[in-house]
């Protein structure tokens, strides 16, 4: 027993290991992944930039896309109506020729006057869409804006001009919906 009081307690431990003397290695492994560490956050940062710039250019297609479809829909919008409304035209000629047309006897009458409102609202209702009435008497004749259904010789208005209307037409927006029919001058 006196044994192994006298065995000293450091025995029993083990042994510490040993560093080596040169440490360089160790430096060089770090910094190996330091560079690498490195170029993979370059990497990172340059694929961001790419995704930034790819989601720039995106949002402004779609910013693109939307005015395009938004001007189409306007577009779209003005042409319906353009077409409707010159289906109506005809209805709208036939009514003021009616009024124009109608005995003196008539004029008087109330019923008449309220045949003469409908014809008002009913160039109200033209005039809120933005139509306008083409009446070229006296301008020269343009071939975007008249249709042409003979001519006259005239001593009051010079060749080429419009010396008569037949029928007016009309143009929504400065676009011609309907030619006015006219004769001109020799």
């Amino acid at each position: 027993m006196e044994d192994k009081l006298n065995q000293s307690p450091e025995r029993d431990l083990p042994e510490e290991p040993t560093l080596p003397e040169d440490d360089n290695e160790d430096i060089e492994v770090e910094t190996v992944e330091e560079n690498d560490l490195a170029v993979k956050l370059e990497e990172a940062l340059a694929r961001q930039e790419e995704f930034k710039e790819a989601l720039q250019r995106e949002r402004a297609d779609f910013s693109n896309f939307r005015k395009r479809i938004d001007r189409e829909r306007g577009e779209l919008r003005s042409q319906i109506v353009a077409d409707t409304i010159s289906r109506m035209l005809p209805v709208f000629d036939d009514l003021q020729r009616a009024i124009e047309n109608a005995p003196g006897e008539f004029k008087e009458n109330d019923w008449f006057q309220g045949v003469e409102l409908i014809g008002k609202k009913f160039g109200a209702v033209l005039d809120s869409y933005g139509i306008e009435p083409i009446n070229p008497l006296g301008e020269p004749f343009d071939h975007n804006f008249h249709e042409a259904i003979g001519s006259d010789d005239s001593d009051e208005y010079a060749s080429g001009t419009v010396i008569d209307v037949v029928q007016t037409g009309y143009k929504m927006n400065g676009k011609c919906i309907r030619p006015a029919m006219v004769r001109v001058a020799n």
